[in-house]
C-alpha cells in the first residue's frame, strides 16, 4: 500500500486537544479501527489543527513554538519546523493551510506580529517560501484563504478581501532633477545653472 493509499483511507480530526485517528476499513466504518492521538504520540495539549501539506500530516497548536509531523514508521508525532514562520513571542500560534498538492499557506500570528507566507515546491523538489508580497495582508486578521490559479488570493475575516500580490513589478521610471540652489547657512554655496 503506497504512502497516499494509507493517507487517503486514513482520516484525522483534532478537537479537545487531542486528534482522533481513523484508519478507515475497506469495508466501512464498522470494520475501522479508531486511535486517540495525545501524549504518547508525542502531541502536546492545547487546541489543534491537523492539515495534509507537503506530502504529510501537521499538526499546530495554539501558542506551540512548534510545528508537528505525523511520522507513519515511528506512528508519533515529531517537531519538523521547516514550515514555521517564526516570531518570538510567547502567545505565538502558526497554521497551514493547503491550497494544492504545491502549495500552501503559512500564518503565524501573536498579540504583537504577524507572518504570513506562499510555500510552494520548486523543481528540484525543495519548498520556497515569499513573504514580502503578501506584508500588506497582515494588517488583517485572516482566518480562511482561497488562491485563484491566476494568483489572486480571496480571503476572509475581518472583511472579505481579494488581494492581487503584484510581482515582477518594473522599477519606477527617474525623473529629471533640477537643483535651482544650495545654501550654508546664509551663503549661498551654489545658485543654479541653465539646463541644456
Amino acid at each position: 500500500m503506497s504512502e497516499d493509499d494509507r493517507v487517503d483511507r486514513t482520516r484525522l480530526d483534532a478537537s479537545g486537544g487531542k486528534v482522533l485517528r481513523v484508519e478507515v476499513a475497506p469495508t466501512g466504518m464498522r470494520d475501522s479501527k479508531v486511535q486517540i492521538i495525545s501524549r504518547n504520540e508525542g502531541l502536546i495539549e492545547g487546541n489543534t489543527d491537523i492539515e495534509f501539506v507537503a506530502g504529510s500530516i501537521f499538526a499546530t497548536l495554539d501558542r506551540s513554538k512548534n510545528i508537528f509531523r505525523w511520522d507513519t514508521e515511528a506512528r508519533k508525532f515529531v517537531i519538523d519546523n521547516r514550515f514555521l514562520l517564526s516570531i518570538d513571542a510567547p502567545d505565538a500560534t502558526s497554521f497551514l493551510s493547503p491550497i494544492n498538492d504545491s502549495s500552501f499557506w503559512a500564518l503565524t500570528v501573536s498579540s504583537d506580529d504577524r507572518r504570513l507566507g506562499l510555500f510552494s515546491r520548486q523543481a528540484d523538489g525543495t519548498w520556497r517560501v515569499e513573504e514580502d508580497p503578501y506584508r500588506r495582508l497582515n494588517r488583517f486578521r485572516l482566518f480562511l484563504r482561497h488562491s485563484e490559479p491566476n494568483g489572486d488570493v480571496w480571503i476572509t475575516g475581518e472583511k472579505l478581501v481579494r488581494f492581487r500580490p503584484t510581482t515582477n513589478v518594473a522599477a519606477p521610471r527617474p525623473f529629471p532633477t533640477v537643483v535651482r540652489q544650495v545654501n550654508a547657512g546664509q551663503r549661498v554655496v551654489f545658485g543654479g545653472a541653465s539646463v541644456a
